[in-house]
């Protein structure tokens, strides 16, 4: 089976590289700006997206796995000029932040302003974009020859985005972290070895025509708050946690809101269509694998010594 994996592979997708490899079926291609991070078993073309689709012009492959599509443009470029058995867009389980009413899997054909309007910038601009790719795929693709893969937010030891760092460096250097609203509201995140195993499943699993669109939201939701404490205790630390609400910290520093990497999620509903449903396999509950993260990201820190950070103390000492 020939597989070509677009982009993504900083994180999810260089785990799902590293687990295809490993398996006879598969002849895997993967189209990267990152050389020198992959197997040798795999294929590699060292490009940004639009040049090396041009240089893959023609060729067949069973299954594109696109993590990059951005729009309705990138996955009309896909379209336009390769050969393949099925396209699996990877698509983000924030989707029905655009519209309530929806669930984690079905197409957003509605959006709600009102909705739109509360998310910062960079959310809302990538969630559109999202969408006008999704849109193109339901009305462009016939169906059974694509499936959109909504995934959770998710963490990684080698975890690029900056999430987990937003935690583990506050609790490393003995001043309080301030846990918004209370830490409350629950949050669903992923495990990236779950999250690359479940794929490879799937390429194989007649689930996939059972929806146009999946979901991989874990089985168990938790709330930030515990997070906090899970990740606090893993590293051993004594570190105060500071309750304030969200309507102050947008008066007194409103930076720290939109750093803030978890106040934000709410808890999304599974569905029928969860893929570790599908396959008839479960994801490894938060507390079975974010202390070992925690541990190993603490290992890469450096001095906590930033901007916000000194404002945050600053509040919380006033």
């Amino acid at each position: 089976m020939r597989v070509l994996i677009v982009g993504g592979t900083r994180l999810l997708g260089k785990s799902l590289v590293d687990h295809l490899v490993g398996l006879d079926e598969y002849a895997v291609t993967v189209l990267s700006r990152r050389a020198g991070i992959f197997s040798s078993s795999c294929r590699t073309i060292v490009s940004d997206r639009d040049k090396g689709i041009d240089l893959l012009k023609g060729e067949y492959f069973d299954w594109i796995i696109d993590f990059i599509a951005y729009d309705d443009k990138a996955v009309f470029k896909i379209k336009d000029n390769l050969k393949f058995g099925r396209y699996l867009l990877i698509s983000s389980c924030w989707m029905p932040k655009l519209n309530l009413s929806n669930r984690a899997d079905q197409f957003i054909h509605r959006v709600d302003s009102s909705l739109v309007s509360l998310l910062p910038d960079v959310t809302m601009n990538y969630l559109l974009n999202k969408r006008e790719a999704e849109l193109f795929l339901e009305t462009n693709f016939s169906p059974g020859t694509y499936t959109i893969l909504r995934l959770p937010i998710f963490l990684s030891e080698n975890d690029h985005t900056g999430r987990i760092d937003f935690y583990v460096s506050r609790l490393l250097d003995d001043h309080p972290i301030i846990a918004v609203n209370a830490g409350q509201n629950y949050c669903q995140i992923g495990n990236v070895p779950d999250l690359a195993a479940a794929i490879s499943y799937l390429l194989f699993d007649l689930g996939f025509d059972s929806s146009p669109i999946l979901e991989a939201l874990p089985s168990k939701a938790t709330k930030v708050i515990d997070v906090i404490q899970l990740i606090r205790n893993s590293l051993k630390s004594s570190t105060e946690i500071v309750e304030l609400g969200h309507n102050w910290l947008e008066q007194k520093l409103p930076i720290y809101l939109k750093e803030e990497p978890l106040w934000r999620e709410i808890q999304m509903e599974l569905t029928e269509h969860n893929i570790f449903k599908l396959i008839g396999r479960n994801s490894l509950d938060i507390e079975e694998w974010l202390p070992t993260v925690a541990i190993l990201r603490s290992k890469m820190q450096t001095d906590n010594k930033f901007e916000l950070r000194a404002q945050e103390i600053d509040l919380i000492n006033s």
